[in-house]
Parts: C-alpha cells; structure tokens; sequence
C-alpha cells in the first residue's frame, strides 16, 4: 500500500548521500597498515629462513612494502 502511494503521490526517493571522506580516508589507513604489517612479517620469515646476522628481508620487506602502500595510496586519491 505504501509503495502505492508513493507512485500515486509521484514522491520519488532521494538520492544516497555520498560516504562521508574520513570513513574513506580511515579505510586508506587500514589498508597501508595492513600492507606494511604483512610486507614486515615477510621479511621477518625470510630472515628466520636464510638465518641473516643483519636483517636482510626484515628491511627489504618493510621497504618495499612501503613503497607498495604509498603506491595504492596515491592511486585512491582523486585527481583533484
């Protein structure tokens, strides 16, 4: 009945408003943590594997992950 009404009255839902910025930019966040925490923990295994006096993969894996999540980062962002 009320959907009825509604054709009837010629309402027509508003559009959605659009997701508000920090909920998008706090998402950015977790995803460059998530990367630089999985690129370190990488680098960790490969140390414990190869058996390094310096840690190696640890800093290459933190490095290149960063690298990695600046990346993704600056490809989101709109052109403005």
């Amino acid at each position: 009945m009320k959907i009825r009404r509604t054709l009837i009255m010629g309402k027509r839902k508003s559009p959605p408003e659009p997701t508000p910025s920090f909920i998008k930019y706090t998402g950015l966040a977790f995803q460059m943590l998530t990367i630089i925490a999985l690129g370190t923990w990488l680098g960790h295994l490969i140390d414990q594997k190869a058996e390094f006096k310096f840690p190696v993969g640890l800093l290459a894996g933190c490095l290149l992950s960063t690298l990695l999540a600046f990346y993704q980062l600056f490809k989101s962002l709109p052109k403005d």
